[in-house]
Formats: structure tokens, sequence, C-alpha cells
């Protein structure tokens, strides 16, 4: 047979965290059909001789929640090879939206995103729910796309302009739980929290999420009980302290599933406080809760490697953060993945390839139960990307005049990316955007179970 795409002569890095191997890779309507020695043509093939093909990168912390509506392809994130990204993170999302809720929602991203509003009030609302988002961004994706619901959205529906003023009302939060129960049968990927005490909205307020009091909280936590599916994930309260892992595991209790908390660094006046975190949060993850630190990577700046190669390795960590589409006025940093697989795996050697890999696609698909995408196995997505081991990384970030009406944002480039493949199709080659449009929203398991109309 001829095949969509095939892949000749490649040392397969497969995700998993098992050693790389030789083979060569066939892709056949956005699916990976054969692995090993393929001898059957492709309508194209590619020869990857001294070059690594991965799963995709999933980045799962951005705020390309805008950005999407106006660029689909969430450049120039691909570039780095990622083929996934999850938005709505740190309690921010444009969903739900009651008409006339634009201007509240968009203050929340104004000064957290450093977006000016005039580049924000260019969106053409066509939504109130979940479902009618992920419609107004299904066509014409460049990249797969999950989302979660930001808490100050929920309030802002429920609560209006008392959303910044106040807790709410049991009746209140029983109609925020309820607002959050169809986003989840929707398909949203979790739900989120923002409790940081430096995030306010453009006009001063606090963000709408700040308000919030305990019993709110963990009643929409328990929401994700209900569906067994999507995660919780909680921004940085401000001050670390050992203490907020108690409250994140109260979040673990309440929805009984996965919470990404913010965060687990390396910090130079305290340079043995991600040590006692992850040794704190143990005894929680012995009770079998789900506890995952994110973890912010930016390398150039680290005084103790071997630190951060800790935190990398450590099972109990997330790597990510990127923040693309965020702090787009003062930091490109869309290089998580090329930064970790040249710095650390290549001039650092204090990771392996094989680790690094796993860390930025099947321990992400696993967190958020991503059912075929982070591993290159037969049958699964074809999400893929090809790249040099030797001459991979990020650049240093340069202004780009791409967002509406010219304004110049900070981006980075990678190098050492030859393609990046998203469900079959090149969407990136060689650092070029091909025009492809292949991408898929994503959604949770139980939304996908009743799509297909399975039984969950």
């Amino acid at each position: 047979m001829t095949y969509d795409l095939v892949i000749k002569n490649a040392k397969v890095v497969d995700g998993s965290g098992m050693p790389a191997y030789a083979a060569d890779v066939a892709v056949q309507a956005g699916r990976i059909a054969e692995i090993g020695r393929v001898t059957d043509s492709g309508r194209k093939t590619i020869d990857a001789a001294g070059r690594v093909v991965a799963p995709g990168f999933i980045d799962h912390h951005t705020h390309l929640d805008a950005h999407l509506l106006w660029d689909s392809s969430a450049l120039p994130s691909p570039e780095h090879g990622v083929t996934t990204v999850i938005t709505g993170n740190c309690g921010l999302s444009l969903m739900p939206a009651r008409p006339g809720d634009g201007s509240a929602l968009i203050g929340t991203f104004v000064r957290v995103e450093g977006i000016p509003r005039h580049i924000l009030e260019t969106i053409e609302w066509r939504w109130s729910t979940v479902a009618e988002y992920f419609g107004a961004l299904e066509p014409g994706l460049g990249v797969n796309v999950a989302s979660m619901i930001g808490h100050n959205a929920l309030r802002q529906y429920v609560m209006g302009d008392d959303a910044t003023e106040r807790e709410a009302t049991p009746g209140e939060i029983e109609a925020m739980k309820d607002l959050l129960r169809q986003g989840i049968a929707d398909g949203a990927m979790g739900y989120t929290i923002n409790r940081n005490l430096g995030h306010f909205r453009d006009d001063g307020k606090p963000l709408p999420s700040r308000m919030a009091g305990d019993d709110e909280m963990l009643g929409l936590a328990s929401v994700l009980s209900e569906f067994n599916t999507a995660v919780v994930q909680h921004s940085n309260m401000g001050a670390h302290t050992l203490d907020d892992i108690d409250w994140f595991a109260r979040l673990g209790r309440a929805s009984g599933r996965p919470v990404l908390w913010s965060s687990v660094n390396w910090l130079a006046k305290r340079p043995d406080f991600h040590r006692e975190q992850l040794e704190y949060v143990d005894s929680y993850i012995r009770e079998g809760l789900r506890l995952y630190g994110n973890t912010n990577i930016h390398l150039g700046r680290i005084k103790d490697p071997e630190a951060i190669a800790e935190i990398i390795r450590h099972p109990y960590t997330n790597v990510g953060m990127s923040d693309a589409g965020a702090h787009v006025d003062r930091t490109g940093s869309q290089g998580i993945a090329t930064e970790l697989l040249g710095y650390w795996v290549r001039e650092k050697e204090l990771v392996s390839l094989e680790q690094a890999v796993n860390v930025l696609t099947f321990k992400v698909a696993s967190i958020f139960g991503f059912k075929d995408r982070g591993l290159v196995w037969r049958d699964w997505a074809a999400d893929l990307v090809i790249f040099d081991p030797e001459t991979i990384g990020a650049e240093e970030s340069v202004k780009a005049g791409d967002y509406p009406g010219g304004f110049e944002r900070l981006v980075q480039h990678a190098s050492g990316i030859d393609y990046t493949i998203v469900n079959g199709e090149v969407l990136i080659d060689h650092g070029q955007h091909t025009g492809a449009r292949s991408g898929q929203v994503m959604r949770n398991s139980w939304a996908e179970a009743h799509r297909e109309g399975v039984a969950a």
C-alpha cells in the first residue's frame, strides 16, 4: 500500500521513557500505522537519518485562549515541537460567558497576560457556553487544543459585578457548580483557580477567584468527581509554604482527580525548599492523592543545575509552565521543550533524552487523561516531532508585530526542529508554517465517550 507519510531511518524515542531504538514510522489517516521496517512507499517520505522521532510535545500551561482566535496555529509554539496546547490556566478563561460579560473577562486577562485591552477587544464573541467556544475554535485549528474552565469566568457569569467584591452565597455556589457541570459535560479538561495576591483586573480590582471562600472552591472541585475525568489546576498563592500543600490535598480529596499546583522550583534564597516540598507531598501521594507540582525551568537563570535535574526527574512534578500567550509584552517563553532538550539533555547531560521526552509527552498525557496521545505507538494519533538532538534549542526572544493592529510582542523561535506533525499532517517544515489545519479540539474522556455514544 501507499501510506500518507513514511519516516525512514529514525531514532524513535517513543515517550514511554524506555530506551530509544531504530525504526521507520508510517502514518495513515492521521494515525500511526506501522513502526519498524516499513517497505511500502509514502505519498510523502522523510529521511530522518541522524534525527529523533518523538511524540509531539504537550504544552500544558498556556494562556493562548485569545491568541488562538486570531492565530489558530499558536505560533511560534509548534516551531518548538508542540502539537497540543492546554488553555484556561490560572483561573483565566473566556468561557462560559453571558452576553455582555466580555469586557469583564477581558479585564482579567489584560494585566496578567500583558496584552493591551484594545487588542483583546478585537475578539468577536460568538459563544456563551464551553461547547460554543470549542465550536468557534475548531474550524481550521493548526494545533490540538484542550481547554479548562477558569474560576473567574464562573464567578462573573453567576455573580456579575459582585464577583470581585465578596464571597458567594450557597445559592450562587450551586449555580456555579451547575455551570461547571455543564462545561465538563461539554468537554472542558478541568477547573482552574487563581489565588495569586499579585493578580488584578485592569480596573485595579482583584481577580474574582481571589474573593472565593474554601467552601466554594472545594464545592466546585467536587463536580469533577461526578464525571471521573479532568483535573484541578491551582495557581500560585503568593508566598511558598508547606501549608499550601495541605490545601492542594483538600482539593484532591474533594475532586478525586489530579491536582496541578504551582509551583515547585529552585529558589535562590531557599535552595532546599523544593526538596522539602516534594518530601512533604509524599505522604499525600501515599494516601492515594495525585498532586503534581508544576515547574517552570527557564534554564539560563538557574544557579544549581543538579537541583533542577532533581525536579525534572521527580515523579510528582509536571514540567512545563511556558505561559505561552501571557506576559507577551515582556517575555517570549514558548521554548520550554527545546530548552529542556538542548540545555539539560545535550549541554548539561543531567537528564536523559528518554526521560526528557517522557515528561514532555506521555507523562502529561497521562495526568490529563488523553487516551491516544503522548506515545509513538501503533494506532495512536500521529502527533510527531522530528528533531536534530545535536542542534535542538530555544533561541533568544525577539520582537514580532504579529498581533492584531501590528502590536509587538516577544516571541522565541527554535533551532533543530525539522518537522512538527499534527494528526498526520506536517504543520512546521524546518521552521516554516505549511498552512496545514489538522488540529483538533481535545475533550475530556467523559465527553469523548458520550460523543461516541459509548457508556462512560
